[in-house]
């Protein structure tokens, strides 16, 4: 294959039916997270950019976040109690 640049905005990748999380693009610089599961105690959101560094660690606990991120690709992981239950690819502008 050959490699090309994606500018495919976040509105445009429907998520999986299945997926716990999903990533909307909100305004620029930042993206608006959801949770599509019941919150509980010892939940975390980690999000991790294309280059693996942590640029975002909290405890979750709302299901909509507003978060302000550079333009880039980033991982979102879910955790319950330290035990990765889901992961995201997206996109920020």
């Amino acid at each position: 294959g050959i490699p090309l640049i994606c500018t495919v905005d976040t509105e445009q990748i429907p998520a999986p039916q299945n997926q716990l999380l999903s990533a909307r693009h909100h305004s620029s610089g930042e993206v608006m997270i959801t949770c599509h599961q019941e919150l509980t105690s010892g939940m975390d959101l980690l999000i991790y950019s294309a280059d693996g560094r942590m640029v975002y660690n909290q405890p979750l606990n709302k299901n909509v976040m507003n978060i302000s991120l550079k333009t880039g690709i980033y991982f979102a992981t879910l955790l319950k109690n330290g035990s990765k239950i889901s992961t995201l690819r997206f996109i920020s502008q």
